[in-house]
C-alpha cells in the first residue's frame, strides 16, 4: 500500500509541476512575441513538460527523504531538476549548436536553479523560526 500512496503522490506532484511549466511558458511565450508574430509551441513540446514535471517531482520527493544527508538531498535535486529541464527544452529544439551555447544554457539554468532554491530555503527557515517562537 505505501507504493501505491508514493505512486499517487509522485504522479501529484507530476502533474503541478506539469501545470506550472505549462502556465509560466505560456506566459512567457505571450509576453515575448508579438500578437502578429505569435509563434505557438508545438504540441510534441507541449507534451515534453509532463516528463519533465515527473522527473521534477522526484526531484522533489528525494528531497524530502531524511536518510540521505543534506548536502546530499540538495545536490541530487540540482541533478534532476536541471538535468530535467536541460533535456526536455532544449535537446528537442536543438539541431546544431555549438559548446558555448549550450556552456551558457547550463549556467543560466544553474544560477536560476540557486537563486529560487536560495529564495525557498530563506522562506522556509523563517517559517520555520516563527513557529519555533510560537512553542
Amino acid at each position: 500500500m505505501k507504493s501505491w500512496k508514493l505512486f499517487q503522490k509522485w504522479l501529484v506532484d507530476g502533474c503541478v509541476y506539469f501545470t506550472a511549466l505549462s502556465l509560466l511558458i505560456i506566459l512567457i511565450n505571450l509576453l515575448a512575441t508579438d500578437n502578429a508574430t505569435a509563434k505557438s509551441i508545438s504540441p510534441v513540446s507541449f507534451l515534453l513538460f509532463f516528463p519533465c514535471g515527473l522527473c521534477m517531482s522526484v526531484g522533489g520527493m528525494l528531497l524530502r527523504v531524511g536518510s540521505i544527508p543534506r548536502w546530499g538531498r540538495y545536490l541530487l535535486h540540482y541533478i534532476i531538476c536541471v538535468l530535467a529541464i536541460f533535456l526536455m527544452f532544449y535537446l528537442p529544439v536543438s539541431t546544431q549548436s555549438d559548446a558555448m551555447t549550450k556552456l551558457v544554457m547550463f549556467i543560466t539554468l544553474s544560477v536560476v536553479y540557486w537563486v529560487l532554491f536560495g529564495a525557498v530555503m530563506l522562506v522556509y527557515t523563517r517559517v520555520r523560526k516563527l513557529l519555533a517562537e510560537d512553542d
